[in-house]
């Protein structure tokens, strides 16, 4: 079955270490392998303020030093981020220059450090993912279907889940969670907003079914049978395509955050 045709309109915790999230960000192999890294294409948009600055003969400090925050903001790893800029350089056939490549090494490093010594992305109340971390959680997966040339609105779809009651709302996002993770397998659950949770989920082979096994252990209070699917709405799960450009996923994110 088609998956707009599983979509639905809207109806109205890390584990790694603060040392192994440095040492991604900046670019260093997990266990010694190779790194692949990207050609720079897709950041274009980040670097036309520079690209500019550059052309009209402009200093570029302070647009390598945005460009530098809003990669870092997006979970872009050091060594890409200069790659990045390189490439919008060579398309001007301009160098970048000591300064401001100092410039945007400054400010990725305090974007870096404030988020690493910031809130954890662990929602206090539910163990959840936080939107923020979700949000990185995204970001590798647009890198990672960059770099093996694929559209990640293709691959993998935004699975969401919001309890119709509004009493003990923490303790039943938990529940639901659970049972998310329980069909779907490893994958981050990340809490948006106040009454909802959303999921990451492969487009593989089994998505269809394990979609239906979700909504029918989550979606109905039990009725007299205890093992039937009858009774009282409880939830609504519905599919939200994911943005074809990881610069909207900000925006994407944000307004699932909304009631």
């Amino acid at each position: 079955m088609p998956i707009d045709k599983l979509s639905k309109s809207r109806p109205e915790a890390a584990e790694n270490s603060s040392e192994s999230r440095v040492l991604q960000l900046v670019g260093v192999p997990a266990g010694g392998r190779h790194r692949a890294k990207p050609d720079g294409a897709g950041y274009g948009p980040v670097f036309e303020s520079l690209q500019q600055a550059m052309v009209t003969k402009v200093s570029p400090v302070a647009a390598a030093a945005a460009a530098g925050r809003r990669l870092a903001e997006r979970g872009v790893a050091l060594a890409d981020a200069l790659d990045a800029m390189q490439h919008a350089c060579n398309t001007i056939d301009r160098e970048p220059g000591y300064d401001a490549m100092r410039s945007l090494c400054q400010s990725w490093t305090e974007c870096t450090f404030t988020y690493l010594s910031g809130p954890s992305c662990e929602d206090p109340s539910t163990g959840l993912a936080t939107a923020q971390h979700l949000l990185s959680r995204l970001s590798d997966l647009y890198r990672t279907a960059m770099r093996e040339v694929e559209c990640l609105p293709e691959t993998h779809v935004l699975v969401v889940v919001e309890p119709i009651t509004r009493q003990r709302l923490d303790a039943e996002l938990t529940t639901l969670a659970a049972s998310v993770l329980e069909v779907f397998g490893g994958t981050v659950v990340g809490r948006l907003g106040s009454f909802r949770i959303a999921a990451v989920v492969a487009l593989d082979a089994h998505f269809v079914e394990r979609l239906g096994r979700l909504r029918s252990a989550i979606g109905y209070w039990p009725g007299p049978d205890r093992h039937s699917t009858t009774g009282n709405p409880r939830t609504k799960v519905w599919t939200e395509q994911l943005p074809t450009l990881p610069e909207w996923s900000e925006s994407f994110i944000k307004d699932l955050t909304k009631p």
